[in-house]
């Protein structure tokens, strides 16, 4: 046994050692659920309507009273559990970014614009500020009756974005009465974090004996915001025993740091008055940083972890029989969720304070510092801490309607419909943002009546009100992502084969793709730190089309194959034809063996050809390396410029981008010798070549000579462009670095390939109840890829790389004990270890640079209780032993000190819900 099986191996013996063997979800499979039903139903991954359970691709199925029982009130939350899942975008990455609150799928770690998200089996429009994935915000969990997951590539069936697999979130149907349902969460340390959840679900009218149905659902989400200072572990941007001296600092703080370029005979290096007394209350460090005496700023010390959302959903469903065998529907869904985030103060660099100043160092208010030339200015790097954290509000609103009929005719299973889906974000500034030419003004104490802003101090009365004058609030940018359009299929059964009868899917789907970003202008560009001084509006149109054919035969009792084939056509980036193979073989009751192959691809979004231009700050600091190679500044070089600082990035999008092409390849089996055993094991292989996406930023600083056209000095720009550019309004300053380039682009392949795995016990019933224990789990044994075309494969699987993981093992196991109405989950959620980011092969002898990020495992407790005729009450709680998560020095997120895409920061968190049926 190799030592990679070795670590899984001792994984699942963990979660077998504490009687938890198993996952909160359940995969289905022929030889897993015995047929009881005779309807016909179409299932995930065929568009053939079949008799449930017949599928043999690798669906997993999450019930919603498995989401409740578990206290999950958000879709992210539930596709955390999914083992097959490595989403590294949440709610929590809004924290620095413009990402309106996005949180996304991602099977297989493919990116999230290779999972198809899906609503009732159609597409919803994708999240407007990304345009490359749709947002699970938009998904109304209150209203879902379960979730399919299908494990496997399905472009021959669903077209573009399926690369990595699909979701379909599956809505209530049918359901009569009203039914109550009231919770909320608090974690055990402090009130930070903390959620409330109030659902009202109300249906009348029985399909079967009524010829109709009515349902409507409303629900209301809150939760609060999460400061770094409320978790010790992520207080602190410097971890000195971990490596970490600067990355989570800033040279930009308070008090300011200055240089005199203009000192002669050589420049006065980055300087505070107050180094290497600095006020570390405040934030303000003091690192000896290329050789100068200045104070760093510790920035994460004002972010939020969490930042505080809440969601409202309004699902409205009305069906009804048309004649014996036919139905028609309209649905419409709204959800609107709001986000508000929080940063450190904004950063304002080279600002010019003149001699005459009453603040200049040594005038009589500020001590001197030795080496100043009193008669000439200096250059203010300063961060407006009394103007208060960066604060922004996203509201995302995604709405559909849809209206579609199906049921038999003339021997044909038919569904039909036209839909329409809208995805409509707005940001708007609330506090912290401040203009810069102001700011210029007041430190100049030019234009301002006579006030002078003190960097260096606790300003006056006259300098708060002044501060309070320049802020920037208002709305900064919307966005609008809208698809419409109509689908019709329709399947048969067409003739015999010795396995049984044939069948036959064909359809068609034609949309119409819109988006457009609107830009602020007057807000942005007076708004320094935006992030957006680059930005422009821009958007596009286009149209989609496809066809496609699917069927099934059996060519043997025991040996069914499958062959479908669609043929895509995408505005703009041209077409693609995709085929699938798949087969199923049952040579006994008991043993399932499945396989499939296929091609696949991922048009480029509008988003990712249109995406505008704009201008952020990097996640970690860095050295110029023209201008301060190895942290030592050069000749003419400005060190609270050049040396570790946070520089500038822009990203954007670009037309010339063609599809992701891929090829997927499975085969697995499912046993089950007895009704209280089954497992499964899938294996699976993707490779992708053409990914669409931006270098890291990591991986441009880490070679310059490499990415040398990708950085942008100020000499290149001018006018306005230059002029949003705070290095670049500085004298003297054509070498500086204006930013670095992150536009979207072709970039190199990508191989990997795994094995999914399911196990379930479900045992006898005793004196004290039923226990069931399950496993879902997945391994990763080869995840590679290139930064660029023709670029050797780097390795991912089980280290951080560029800016994320892959994680080689993942799995939810649960116990669940039911003794007539009690029912007590214990459920193990867990992630395998890998090595960290500033890992580096060449250091042997400094534990800092050789270490790995520790398996983050927790466990959740639930009792359920359900005595009462109609009513239900849930307590539990989460993260049962308290754990902290595992330390990293990523600097990919705002957040430090741990990776907040992968763990939760919040604790033992504590939760409740109750839930009551009129009928």
């Amino acid at each position: 046994m190799n030592i990679r099986m070795k670590k899984i191996s001792l994984a699942v013996v963990q979660a077998l050692s504490v009687g938890v063997v198993g996952g909160l979800l359940a995969t289905t499979a022929q030889a897993q659920q015995p047929v009881q039903k005779t309807e016909k139903i179409e299932v995930t991954g065929s568009n053939i309507k079949r008799i449930e359970g017949e599928g043999a691709l690798p669906v997993t199925v999450i019930k919603a009273e498995e989401l409740n029982s578990a206290g999950i009130t958000t879709v992210e939350q539930a596709l955390q559990r999914i083992s097959a899942n490595q989403t590294s975008l949440g709610i929590t990455q809004s924290i620095g970014s413009t990402t309106g609150g996005l949180a996304t799928a991602n099977l297989r770690g493919l990116g999230s614009n290779k999972t198809l998200v899906l609503l009732n089996g159609r597409r919803i429009a994708n999240q407007a500020y990304s345009g490359a994935s749709a947002d699970l915000n938009a998904i109304p969990v209150a209203a879902l009756d379960r979730i399919e997951v299908l494990r496997d590539g399905a472009s021959a069936i669903y077209g573009s974005d399926a690369i990595g697999g699909v979701i379909n979130f599956i809505t209530k149907r049918d359901f009569t009465g009203v039914q109550l349902d009231a919770g909320g969460s608090r974690a055990q340390e402090g009130k930070g974090g903390q959620e409330k959840r109030a659902t009202l679900t109300a249906g009348f009218g029985s399909l079967e004996a009524q010829g109709f149905n009515l349902l409507g659902v409303f629900d209301f989400r809150k939760q609060d915001a999460l400061t770094s200072l409320e978790r010790s572990f992520a207080s602190t941007g410097v971890f000195p025993d971990y490596g970490v001296t600067i990355g989570g600092t800033s040279g930009t703080g308070w008090p300011a740091n200055f240089t005199q370029p203009t000192r002669t005979p050589t420049a006065l290096g980055s300087r505070n008055p107050f180094a290497p007394g600095c006020t570390p209350s405040v934030g303000s460090i003091h690192l000896d940083v290329a050789g100068s005496n200045a104070c760093r700023f510790d920035f994460v010390r004002y972010i939020d972890l969490i930042p505080e959302n809440e969601a409202t959903n309004i699902v409205g469903r009305g069906t009804i029989k048309l004649g014996s065998s036919n139905t028609g529907s309209v649905e419409y869904v709204r959800a609107e969720s709001k986000n508000t985030a929080r940063v450190a103060p904004t950063p304002v660099t080279s600002l010019s304070m003149p001699a005459n100043s009453p603040y200049f160092p040594g005038a009589g208010i500020t001590p001197a510092v030795t080496g100043v030339d009193p008669t000439k200015p200096i250059t203010v790097a300063w961060r407006t801490l009394q103007a208060g954290k960066r604060t922004s509000k996203d509201d995302a609103i995604a709405e559909r309607l849809v209206a579609d009929i199906d049921g038999s005719m003339a021997g044909w299973d038919y569904k039909g419909g036209v839909f329409w889906s809208r995805n409509t974000v707005t940001t708007e500034f609330t506090d912290g943002y401040v203009q810069r030419p102001l700011i210029v003004n007041g430190i100049a104490g030019t234009n301002t009546g006579g006030v002078y802003l003190n960097p260096f101090g606790a300003p006056t009365a006259a300098e708060l009100a002044y501060l309070e004058s320049v802020k920037v609030k208002g709305k900064v940018l919307d966005a609008v992502g809208e698809i419409k359009g109509v689908d019709a299929k329709a399947s048969r059964e067409i003739g015999n084969l010795a396995g049984g009868p044939m069948a036959i899917a064909v359809g068609a789907e034609y949309r119409k793709e819109k988006y457009a970003f609107n830009v602020i202008e007057e807000t942005v560009r007076a708004a320094t730190s935006s992030g957006l001084e680059l930005a422009e509006d821009i958007g596009g149109t286009r149209n989609a089309s496809a066809f496609y054919a699917e069927m099934n035969f059996p060519l043997t009792k025991e040996l069914e194959a499958q062959l479908a084939v669609r043929r895509d056509q995408y505005q703009i980036v041209g077409g693609s034809t995709n085929p699938k193979f798949g087969f199923r073989w049952q040579p006994s009751k008991e043993f399932l063996i499945r396989g499939s192959a296929n091609t696949g691809f991922r048009a480029p979004t509008l988003y990712d050809l249109y995406q505008p231009n704009s201008v952020t700050f990097t996640a970690n600091s860095y050295n110029d390396p023209l201008l301060c190679p190895g942290g030592v500044p050069v000749a003419g070089a400005d060190a609270g410029r050049d040396c570790a600082q946070q520089f500038r990035s822009q990203a954007g999008g670009n037309t010339a981008l063609e599809p992701e092409k891929s090829k997927t390849n499975t085969l697995g089996f499912v046993w089950e010798p007895t009704q209280a055993f089954s497992a499964g094991v899938d294996y699976w292989r993707i490779k992708i070549r053409g990914n669409i996406g931006t270098l890291p930023e990591q991986t441009i600083f880490g070679n310059p000579p490499l990415y040398a056209q990708l950085y942008v000095r100020c000499g290149q720009l001018s006018g306005a462009a230059r002029n949003a550019i705070d290095p670049c309004t500085t004298p003297n300053s054509d070498n500086a670095l204006a930013y670095i380039i992150q536009t979207n682009q072709n970039l190199g392949g990508t191989v990997a390939q795994g094995y999914d795995l399911n196990l379930q016990f479900r045992l006898p019933q005793t004196p004290i109840g039923r226990l069931t224990l399950s496993l879902d789990g997945t391994y990763v044994d080869t995840y590679d890829y290139q930064r660029e075309k023709f670029d050797q494969f780097v390795p991912n699987a089980g280290q951080f790389v560029d800016s994320s993981p892959v994680f080689r093992w993942q799995h939810t196991a649960t116990a669940t004990l039911v003794n007539g109405p009690l029912a007590v989950s214990l459920t193990n959620r867990y992630k395998s270890h890998y090595r960290d980011a500033n890992y580096d092969y060449t250091v042997t002898d400094d534990p800092s640079f050789d270490r790995t990020v520790d398996a983050y495992s927790v466990f959740d407790l639930s009792v359920t209780y359900t005595a009462i005729k109609n009513l239900t009450l849930l307590v539990g709680v989460k993260n049962l032993a308290d754990k902290d998560p595992p330390f990293s020095n990523q600097s990919t997120t705002f957040q430090r000190g741990y990776d907040p895409r992968y763990s939760d920061p919040l604790g033992r968190t504590w939760f409740a819900r109750v839930s009551y049926l009129f009928k």
